[in-house]
């Protein structure tokens, strides 16, 4: 009678195990299922917006109507894809297509002029999306029409090397400075061109000196390196887009909510830049190379007579009033460098009376990255000259 009894406890118990493993198993799979089927639904409406961006590119008004490159140029920026990189956070990896191509050490092909593979001198130009041509072709991003500006002053023995990522703040591009210092030796000039990320990375943290998403890779590396097997079971839950979907219904996580400014907090950002320059300065009297920091134009900030396409996609959640007031803050704190080691570019387009903005993202029209790299290369030519000047 007792084997009996201890018997049906264990087969009790492994019925119980048996039973909660089933129960477990339906439960994955049905979470498994509602994840396929939301980011299936989420594909179907980035395609649709993409098509909607593709329209909006052919309607009057939208700085690329009627230019038929600008579909394949999208398709080809959405397929991009960046990996994890210690110093940075993250880095790009190679692509190739007829307009966007980034090459095997992860920078943005930059079209130099014949002859630069034999350059002597070197010019870094380090910046967020709008540097790196978040909408531009390759012939026509910022760096590469620097290269050809160059080489139309005289300046045939210069190569450009385009180190900017989408993205990154002037944060990253400081730490990118350092790291390619060591690898490639100095440059004979550092171009630094920011504003808006820091601004907009500024109003999500509350403070300066912050990145996108900072949160989300310190979840993943406290999941991965510090809890162990199970844990790491949990990634499943961390990665997943309808839990994230969830969390911003509830108010638990949105990665894009804002924590209330105080009037300190673009004076704070303002002098977060000095600190930054003074690093980078202390870098260029060390490795002995010239340095510029530049404050990129932004649709908030410009006092321009805003045509009916730019103003279309200027929401109240990227509070115009404060980015405005942070580029100023920013432009009032390097005042005492102004037209030695800082240019401010906010203003540039206040003249203007057709779309140079595509989105509220900062990022400009082709013809106005032609604008910015013209003024990039009397900056920089002025200094290649100083330099050329002082050699034995």
């Amino acid at each position: 009678m007792e084997g009996k009894r201890v018997r049906g406890a264990i087969t009790g118990f492994f019925s119980g195990l048996r039973d909660l493993w089933i129960a477990i198993g339906i439960t994955l799979l049905a979470f498994a299922l509602l994840e396929w089927a939301y980011v299936g639904q989420l594909a179907v409406r980035e395609r649709m917006r993409g098509s909607d961006e593709v329209r909006a590119a052919r309607e009057p008004g939208h700085p690329y109507a009627g230019q038929e490159w600008y579909p394949e140029f999208l398709a080809a920026r959405d397929a991009t894809r960046e990996k994890y990189d210690a110093w940075r956070g993250y880095w790009a990896y190679p692509t190739a297509s007829r307009y966007l191509n980034v090459d095997s050490a992860g920078y943005r092909l930059t079209v130099q002029p014949a002859g630069a593979q034999s350059a002597t001198r070197t010019v870094f130009l380090l910046g967020g999306s709008a540097m790196w041509g978040f909408t531009a072709r390759d012939s026509m991003t910022i760096p590469s029409l620097v290269a050809s500006g160059l080489r139309a002053a005289g300046f045939g023995d210069v190569a450009v090397i385009n180190m900017a990522q989408p993205g990154y703040t002037i944060g990253h591009e400081l730490a990118t400075l350092t790291r390619e210092l060591s690898r490639r030796g100095p440059p004979d000039v550092a171009v630094f061109f920011d504003g808006i990320n820091d601004i907009r990375t500024t109003q999500l943290a509350g403070e300066p000196g912050h990145a996108f998403f900072e949160g989300r890779f310190g979840r993943l590396y406290e999941v991965e390196a510090q809890r162990g097997m199970f844990g790491s079971l949990l990634t499943a839950g961390e990665r997943s887009r309808l839990v994230g979907r969830i969390g911003q219904a509830l108010g638990v996580s949105d990665p894009w909510k804002t924590i209330p400014q105080t009037p300190e907090t673009c004076p704070r950002l303002g002098r977060y830049f000095r600190d930054v320059h003074r690093h980078a300065a202390g870098l260029a009297q060390s490795w002995d190379f010239d340095l510029l920091i530049a404050q990129q134009p932004n649709h908030a900030a410009t006092r321009k007579a805003l045509t009916t396409f730019e103003r279309s996609f200027i929401g109240p959640e990227w509070h115009v009033t404060f980015t405005r007031d942070c580029a100023d803050a920013i432009d009032s704190a390097m005042s005492d460098v102004a037209g030695h080691s800082f240019v401010s570019y906010t203003r540039m387009f206040d003249a203007d009376t057709a779309s140079v903005f595509i989105d509220r993202y900062g990022h400009v029209s082709e013809v106005a990255n032609r604008r910015l790299a013209d003024a990039l290369v009397t900056e920089i030519s002025a200094r290649l000259t100083r330099r050329a000047a002082r050699t034995p």
